[in-house]
């Protein structure tokens, strides 16, 4: 998703495992349901406006913020298509190199996090995917 060329140059990030992130929050997710060993069920969510949410636990961007607002949905849903597309293919090659792709887009890398764990709190310093 991130290959689709408007958003290329918004240096955008992805947050383990499927949340889309800009420097001003959240704008999109992607859901992926296996339903074999050669299907699955992909859900692509992008905020094209920013929703009215005031209790939320994380800022909320949408692609009208990021000044993207000038691109068509009939454009949008062609490059998802496409670019699903070639995630599909890239996953018929055994994931090749897969922890270095997402780092390359990892939001926080080399950052300090916190998260919330079974037994507390947890800090740390996210230094990507292996």
């Amino acid at each position: 998703i991130l290959q689709i060329s408007q958003l290329q140059a918004l240096n955008l990030q992805v947050k383990w495992p499927n949340d889309l992130y800009s420097t001003h929050g959240k704008w999109g997710g992607i859901l992926v349901e296996p339903l074999s060993q050669h299907q699955a069920i992909v859900g692509v969510g992008i905020n094209l406006k920013t929703p009215p949410v005031t209790d939320s636990d994380q800022p909320i961007t949408s692609l009208e913020d990021l000044g993207l607002e000038q691109m068509s949905r009939l454009e949008l849903i062609s490059e998802l298509y496409v670019a699903i597309q070639n995630a599909a293919r890239w996953f018929d090659h055994g994931c090749y190199n897969l922890a270095g792709r997402f780092n390359h887009h990892a939001a926080w890398l080399n950052q300090l996090v916190q998260f919330e764990h079974s037994q507390g709190l947890v800090h740390g310093r996210f230094v990507g995917i292996s």
